[in-house]
């Protein structure tokens, strides 16, 4: 799958070193209900390099600390395609475009993972 990256916008090094971090850190739970179907739920993080919270996870990299922010795309019909933008500390003047229409759900963990073409809609695939 092509990763929906615009080349202008940001490094796609660096996307993927902040990817690598995510694959690193996070931890996705599976749920079964009774009749067998399955949830899961968002990303989470189990070490102090990533803290996600709400539409945000924020990456402590080589000592720089990178926000990104998940937004819903102009393509969305409810949550399900979200845009990935990247903040350069927590200033939002900072701020680039990563990717757009991403399936994310809302999850910015997940979006970071699949702008750096690693992962489709869990960290289990």
């Amino acid at each position: 799958m092509a990763s929906p990256y615009t080349a202008n916008s940001v490094d796609q090094a660096l996307v993927e070193k902040l990817a690598q971090v995510v694959l690193r850190c996070g931890t996705q739970v599976l749920h079964r209900n009774a009749e067998g179907r399955e949830r899961l739920d968002s990303i989470q993080s189990n070490c102090s390099d990533m803290t996600v919270a709400g539409d945000r996870v924020v990456i402590t990299l080589d000592g720089t600390e990178y926000t990104l922010a998940v937004r819903d795309s102009e393509n969305s019909d409810g949550g399900d395609l979200v845009d990935l933008f990247l903040q350069y500390g927590s200033r939002e003047e900072l701020e680039v475009a990563v990717a757009t229409n991403l399936l994310a759900f809302g999850d910015p963990a997940l979006a970071t993972l699949q702008a750096a073409g690693l992962r489709g809609n869990s960290l289990l695939e």
